[in-house]
Parts: C-alpha cells; sequence; structure tokens
C-alpha cells in the first residue's frame, strides 16, 4: 500500500544550468555576507582601541574608577567615552553596551554608568 521510498527534503541540484546558477549567484551573495560582517567588526574594533588610547593619555584626576567583584575598573573606559563627552553620550554609550551583552555584563555596566552618574553630580 505505501512504499519506503526516501524523502528528499532538498531539490538536487543535477543539470550543469543549476550548478553553474548557484555557483554564480548564490556562493558570491554567502561570501560577501561574511566579509561585510568581519568588516564591520574590525571597524569597531579600530574604534575601541582608539578610544581606549585616548582615555590613557588622559590626566588621572579626571579618571573615575569603580568597584566590581573585588577589583577596581575604570568607568570611562568601560563604556568608551572620554571624560569630555556629554551625559547624552555616556547614555548612549551605556544603552549601546547594554544591548551587546548578557545578565552579567549588564550589571558591570550598570556600575560603570552610576559610577560616571554620581561624579558628574558631585
Amino acid at each position: 500500500m505505501f512504499e519506503n521510498r526516501p524523502v528528499e527534503l532538498t531539490p538536487a541540484l543535477t543539470t550543469t544550468r543549476d550548478l553553474l546558477l548557484y555557483a554564480l549567484i548564490v556562493t558570491p551573495i554567502v561570501i560577501s555576507f561574511f566579509f561585510l560582517k568581519r568588516a564591520r567588526q574590525d571597524k569597531r574594533t579600530r574604534l575601541d582601541r582608539v578610544r581606549q588610547a585616548r582615555i590613557r593619555a588622559l590626566d588621572p584626576s579626571q579618571l573615575v574608577f569603580f568597584q566590581w567583584n573585588g577589583h577596581s575598573f575604570e568607568a570611562y573606559e568601560t563604556l568608551g567615552v572620554i571624560p569630555e563627552c556629554t551625559l547624552a553620550e555616556i547614555t548612549a554609550a551605556y544603552h549601546d553596551q547594554l544591548t551587546r551583552g548578557d545578565r552579567e555584563s549588564m550589571l558591570f555596566f550598570e556600575a560603570a554608568y552610576q559610577a560616571l552618574l554620581k561624579s558628574r553630580s558631585s
């Protein structure tokens, strides 16, 4: 009554035309996606390195430190901003960091943000 035939889930690329279309259309799209993603990541890490170098070159009296798990961290470096930035830029950097991290890192960035808010209010 019912035949035991294997079910083919994907269509087979059997003809030369199908293989050629796949090679000329699909492969470049997939490859370009990976290269564009890597280029965005490289650009982001270059910007982070520049920001961190600018922060390290600052006067130590401008820096704001906070404690997290028994260690001291610099709040401006944690959020990737400089001391001359506005409160709106600090808040934008804080929200940007929150979207990138997990629950544990959210608490870490919250501590850095609160330290900067406290230093700005005093």
